[in-house]
């Protein structure tokens, strides 16, 4: 009876398939980690919509302005009245709106969510489109 020793590992933890499975496992481990560290980086939203006259005209060249607890930030609107602000902590805002040397401070905070619909700005007040 011959035994050949030279092909069989002497530690089973040390053969090429063992370390194949853990190398695989901490790549999919690496993978999940990867996966979830970036789920909660979405946790940001955007607010758009656009800025209208009463006769329902595009207001270009607005200055549209939020202010929270956590962050505040700026938008001119475009020639189609358009805006958006992009990575704003989900919360409560100030909308302020500049044209035209006119200064419109709303009363009601703006609610900001990661699922908030575009909205209307008009001279009468606002609405979600």
């Amino acid at each position: 009876m011959k035994i050949d020793i030279l092909n069989e590992p002497a530690n089973p933890a040390n053969s090429p398939r063992n370390r194949w499975n853990i190398i695989s496992a901490l790549i999919i481990a690496g993978w999940l980690i990867c996966a979830l560290a970036g789920a909660q980086t979405n946790t940001l939203a955007i607010w758009q919509g656009e800025l209208r006259n009463a006769a329902g005209a595009p207001i270009a060249g607005a200055k549209i302005s939020l202010a929270g607890s956590a962050k505040s930030v700026e938008a001119i609107t475009g020639a189609d009245g358009g805006f958006r602000v992009a990575a704003l902590p989900p919360g409560q805002y100030r909308l302020t709106v500049e044209t035209s040397g006119t200064k419109v401070k709303f009363a009601q905070p703006v609610e900001v969510g990661v699922a908030t619909p575009p909205v209307l700005l008009t001279q009468i007040g606002r609405a979600h489109v």
